[in-house]
């Protein structure tokens, strides 16, 4: 019984750690090129434009 108990335990900290472990792949990765379509008559805007800056991304909807 404490074999099957260290071995789901251990199992559970794999699955939460997998996805810390993959995430890690993509830090300091370049960002795929994408452009944003413009809103509310704006001109569409580049990530390369905001190069070296920080960006806030916000995502909503309206109902």
């Amino acid at each position: 019984m404490r074999k099957l108990t260290a071995l789901l335990l251990l199992g559970l900290c794999a699955l939460l750690c997998a996805p810390a472990l993959s995430a890690q792949a993509f830090l300091n990765a370049p960002l795929p090129k994408v452009e944003l379509d413009g809103y509310a008559q704006t001109k569409a805007a580049k990530f390369e434009d905001y190069q070296g800056r920080a960006v806030l991304i916000e995502f909503f909807a309206h109902w």
